[in-house]
């Protein structure tokens, strides 16, 4: 399969809107508000807090909320801090806190009090307040893949999926990157417009 026609490629996956699955956009919101802007978003690795955070980012700017959004990289050291800093209107959005180191943490807390808000992605509670914790689980691998694929997977493609959303601990990203390595080499059998395994393209 050409990478331009895999369902599972990188432009389509991001694409994907975040699924609220006991709270709504108006719940999180008010929230937000009551925490006075500072909360985290706490999930496990591909639960959808980044998307979760783009959004947000988006929603409040919609709002004419001034919103600072960036990413602790990979290996932040001591000496990491938001550059340019925030200005006292922004509400900065930090994904992946958990990669600072707890000086540089701390250097963020005191650079933020002096914004509007700030907001974190974690894998573990106690950073910040909870805002929202994100979650996956087989219904909504089964939700999304639908809308990857453009109805509902067949059986031999569904349960690949099942499987490697099992070994991968829940966590979609990684579970869509297999799938993406499967479906490039033939390997994901049962993909719409395709025939399911063992069965002959004109049916019989």
């Amino acid at each position: 399969m050409r990478p331009a026609d895999n369902p599972f490629r990188s432009e389509r996956v991001v694409s994907l809107s975040y699924r609220f699955r006991s709270e709504t956009w108006d719940g999180l919101l008010r929230r937000l508000r009551e925490l006075r802007f500072r909360g985290a978003l706490v999930g496990p690795r591909g639960s959808g807090k980044t998307t979760l955070l783009e959004e947000l980012a988006a929603r409040l700017s919609s709002e004419g909320v001034p919103v600072l959004l960036r990413s602790a990289p990979e290996g932040a050291g001591v000496g990491w801090t938001l550059d340019p800093p925030p200005a006292r209107a922004d509400v900065v959005l930090l994904d992946s806190a958990e990669r600072l180191p707890r000086l540089a943490w701390l250097r963020l807390r005191i650079v933020a009090a002096r914004a509007a808000g700030l907001v974190v992605t974690t894998h573990r509670p106690g950073l910040l307040p909870t805002l929202a914790t994100c979650g996956t689980d087989l219904a909504l691998l089964e939700e999304l893949l639908a809308e990857l694929l453009g109805g509902p997977p067949q059986a031999p493609a569904l349960a690949a999926a099942r499987a490697a959303f099992e070994l991968r601990g829940g966590d979609l990203r990684a579970t869509f990157r297999d799938l993406y390595d499967l479906a490039a080499a033939g390997r994901l059998p049962g993909l719409p417009g395709e025939p399911a395994q063992g069965t002959a393209p004109d049916g019989r």
